[in-house]
């Protein structure tokens, strides 16, 4: 990616590296989240206005926590990717036990990175030779293998129903059988 100057070769041109691209992406990504959870907070009656809001625990397999967020979306994303699920952490209505329901569209995007999880632990630490089996299955290449799993909207692309289902016979294929390599 180039930033942007004057023209080619002129001092104001130079090529972003990588590890500055990735970090931009990030910062996008967190100040997305952080105001993607206004609506969600409650406001409590006063002078002061004072807001209560919702917190929700992603926990991995092990059941440590992986990500407190407002955002149910958020931490069902960190969730999936972590092989885990998510808990209530904190919450106005004590009714409310799990997330509100996805919509179908987030759903399908939830059983992909739950599915990819799988593949990644299935190949354990030729983490290169997952991300070549995963991008074959979507049909992309490495460096947009990210965009299927993320909740960001501005770089999001919808999986569609025929690569979940292909990823997870493919992870029936492929995961070892729980007992193997017990002794």
């Amino acid at each position: 990616m180039t930033a942007y100057g004057r023209g080619y070769g002129t001092a104001a041109w130079r090529k972003v590296p990588v590890w500055a691209l990735d970090r931009l992406r990030d910062l996008a990504a967190d100040a997305h989240w952080q105001a993607a959870a206004a609506p969600y907070r409650a406001e409590v009656a006063g002078d002061q206005p004072l807001y209560f809001v919702p917190v929700w625990h992603a926990l991995d397999g092990g059941g440590i926590m992986r990500e407190r967020h407002p955002h149910p979306l958020r931490v069902q994303e960190v969730a999936d990717k972590h092989g885990g699920w998510v808990r209530v952490g904190w919450s106005t209505d004590p009714v409310t036990e799990k997330l509100p329901p996805l919509d179908p569209r987030a759903a399908l995007r939830s059983r992909w990175r739950r599915s990819a999880y799988r593949i990644y632990r299935a190949y354990g630490p030729c983490v290169e030779e997952a991300d070549d089996f995963l991008c074959q299955v979507a049909d992309c290449c490495r460096y947009s293998l990210w965009q299927y799993s993320t909740e960001y909207r501005p770089w999001m692309r919808q999986v569609s129903i025929t690569q979940v289902v292909e990823l997870e016979d493919a992870c029936r294929d492929v995961e070892l059988p729980e007992d193997e390599g017990v002794l």
